[in-house]
């Protein structure tokens, strides 16, 4: 595996080594003593996906300590555009935000951070996003912020959105919990 750093201080495209054969393919997704050494501190606690039509825009979410939660993202269906914004206070990227695209044939996933807003839309029907946090979902801890905000492009026209997402307030409005 290859950490590739970003705009973002962080935040790392992680380049997967994938084999294929006649049989399909195989691509390690993760393996403990990489991520040790290159982002210490990442702990899986939990792991979960989504499945979406294609425009279906999910965040951007974050959970606050003692909660907050690093991701490992990653596309095993379809493609995904996958953004994060950095929310960190004390950071030089404060507001900005990375987004690419991750297909289930690239082997590339993004490593996003605690004090980083996450989100994704699907660009294909069906696509599956990955998510492996850092820390497990609490409900209490958890926040947004406008996925309309942040000057993202989205590739495609926004389909559906949840009326939690579509509550939650502007990046400029925004008042930061992340040091």
């Amino acid at each position: 595996m290859e950490f590739l750093p970003t705009s973002i201080p962080d935040l790392y495209v992680i380049r997967a080594r994938r084999l294929s054969d006649t049989r399909g393919a195989f691509t390690k997704i993760f393996h403990s003593g990489t991520f040790h050494s290159s982002a210490p501190g990442f702990a899986i606690h939990e792991i979960y996906f989504s499945t979406s039509r294609k425009g279906v825009v999910r965040g951007l979410h974050f959970q606050t300590a003692p909660s907050a939660q690093a991701k490992l993202v990653f596309c095993i269906k379809g493609s995904i555009f996958d953004v994060s914004v950095d929310l960190r206070r004390s950071s030089p990227t404060y507001g900005q935000h990375f987004g690419m695209e991750l297909t289930e044939e690239s082997a590339v996933a993004l490593l996003v951070p605690e004090g980083c807003a996450h989100g994704m839309q699907a660009l294909v029907d069906g696509a599956t996003g990955v998510m492996a946090a850092s820390a497990v979902y609490a409900p209490d801890r958890e926040g947004g912020i406008a996925w309309n905000s942040c000057g993202i492009a989205w590739p495609c026209v926004p389909t559906s959105i949840s009326e939690k997402d579509q509550r939650q307030p502007a990046l400029a409005e925004f008042v930061s919990p992340f040091p």
